[in-house]
């Protein structure tokens, strides 16, 4: 991306949280960390999906939230992102906090909907630049039950 119009609080802030909702997406495979990023844009965002993938990695580097809080709660694991019916949904109470929001991706395409990180190419353009790790295994991990 060359340059794009921005809700102006994210360009003032000296932290971010970034806080999206597990959902499936047609064209990306998932809806997670770094497709969250759309919505702080104005703007014909439509014009993006031409080349989803590395615009969702331009956004990311743009953005870099400092916590990233992805819920898992309700999953739309089929017709998403805005299809669907409740038979698409599954409860699973979950919240994943993390730092690497590309190994956060990673793992939860995989823990939900069984995709491998090269199913998703977003991840291993942000693997390349710098943004995080597609091996989840490798990030230090708590796991707790409420």
């Amino acid at each position: 991306m060359q340059g794009w119009q921005v809700f102006e609080p994210f360009l003032e802030a000296d932290k971010v949280i970034n806080l999206p909702i597990a959902k499936h997406h047609a064209l990306t495979g998932a809806t997670l960390s770094f497709k969250n990023w759309f919505g702080i844009l104005g703007g014909q965002r439509n014009r993006l999906h031409q080349q989803i993938h590395p615009s969702l990695v331009d956004l990311a580097a743009f953005m870099m939230p400092t916590l990233t809080l992805l819920d898992c709660y309700r999953v739309l694991l089929r017709n998403g992102p805005t299809g669907g019916n409740l038979e698409d949904v599954v409860i699973k109470k979950t919240l994943v906090a993390g730092t690497d929001p590309v190994a956060m991706d990673a793992y939860v395409a995989k823990a939900y909907w069984n995709l491998e990180s090269d199913a998703l190419p977003y991840l291993k353009l942000a693997e390349q630049r710098g943004l995080g790790t597609v091996d989840f295994t490798q990030v230090r991990t708590k796991f707790s039950k409420v």
